[in-house]
């Protein structure tokens, strides 16, 4: 990274002279405010000690400017204002989205507890599918779609010689994983 020489005592005090002792930017003028030299095309775009590239500004307005070229204008109110406006309606629609996802998932949530439990030989009016078995859905239900679960419980329950619903759990979580796994590798 190139070196840039300070610039000297001697080009500050004649830069300050040119410009009456006062800030270009605000006009306010010394002994009010301390006096800066800066460059209207910072240091840091490739501006240079040149006395052209120099000009006169007080504190404030220089450390405010930093490297900022003055050709770049803030925006203005009515396209700040435009921006927020599109930003929220990104904001609503996203939230929008997460919302109907969330609806869609318990939905399909509920449709496999319903099988689940007729595969067990329980009314799903009158039984709930328990907590750690929802949860197991759920989380199977962000890699795999819902008939692939179902697929997967129908492939356990045809395997009569699992009585224990610790063990059904895990055999089914097997060929969650399995599918999984399956779908990844294409």
């Amino acid at each position: 990274m190139k070196q840039r020489k300070s610039i000297s005592t001697r080009t500050r005090f004649e830069i300050f002279k040119r410009d009456s002792f006062r800030c270009l930017y605000c006009g306010k003028a010394a002994p009010s405010v301390m006096l800066h030299v800066d460059h209207v095309l910072p240091v840091c775009e490739g501006g240079t000690n040149d006395p052209a590239n120099l000009v006169t500004a007080c504190q404030d307005c220089n450390l405010g400017k930093s490297g900022v070229l003055l050709s770049q204008k803030p925006a203005s109110l009515k396209e700040t204002a435009k921006q927020e406006r599109e930003k929220f309606a990104q904001l609503n629609a996203y939230n929008e989205w997460l919302r109907e996802k969330r609806v869609q998932q318990e939905q399909w949530v509920a449709q496999i507890a319903d099988f689940w439990l007729r595969l067990e030989g329980e009314d799903p009016t009158q039984w709930r599918l328990g907590t750690a078995r929802e949860q197991m859905v759920t989380q199977f239900l962000r890699r795999l779609p819902a008939e692939e679960i179902i697929d997967a419980l129908s492939i356990t329950y045809t395997k009569s010689w699992i009585t224990k619903p610790a063990d059904q759990n895990r055999y089914f979580a097997g060929v969650c994983w399995k599918k999984i796994k399956e779908r990844d590798t294409k």
